[in-house]
């Protein structure tokens, strides 16, 4: 337990210093660089602590965007301008992981981060083994994310479909 709170706390550190690289240059451009074209976009540099909260191995070293948020913005129009920019932060802030088999039978990876205080983003993680991707390497996608709710979040917990990060404290 105290090496996966470690592990948690560094990956939690790495992502903060990259969001706060990132944030910084998106406010010096004055908008989000993933609603600029529709291209894929890249999140994030894949550390080997933010791969330990699933159990996965892949040698993918940065998390994508397909087409810069496009099945989002389609999917949620009313949050898609909330979600997109708070991806990095979310990441950043895991709560509770999640792992279950989709309909094909392959296992799908989720992450629960903290946008704000009180606000909860499920953030879906695809990982693309490179036998199966077009680029013939380890790949990493977002291909979703919504805003859930704490009422939400305890229906999970209940079913054992989320894993926490942190022991959740009596209050």
């Amino acid at each position: 337990m105290i090496q996966g709170m470690a592990t948690h706390i560094a990956h939690q550190a790495a992502v903060q210093a990259h969001y706060a690289a990132v944030h910084a240059a998106m406010a010096m451009m004055g908008r989000n660089v993933a609603l600029l074209f529709e291209a894929d976009t890249f999140l994030m540099k894949l550390s080997p602590d933010f791969l330990s909260l699933f159990s996965v191995d892949c040698t993918a070293d940065g998390l994508v965007i397909p087409k810069g948020g496009k099945h989002i913005r389609a999917q949620r129009p009313r949050d898609a301008e909330e979600i997109i920019p708070g991806l990095l932060r979310a990441l950043a802030n895991v709560k509770y992981v999640s792992e279950r088999r989709n309909r094909k039978g392959e296992i799908e990876y989720g992450a629960i981060g903290e946008l704000r205080p009180g606000r909860l983003l499920f953030v879906l993680v695809k990982f693309v083994p490179a036998r199966r991707a077009a680029s013939g390497k380890d790949e990493a996608w977002v291909p979703t994310s919504y805003i859930v709710d704490a009422k939400e979040v305890r229906r999970l917990l209940r079913r054992g479909q989320l894993r926490p990060l942190i022991p959740a404290s009596g209050g």
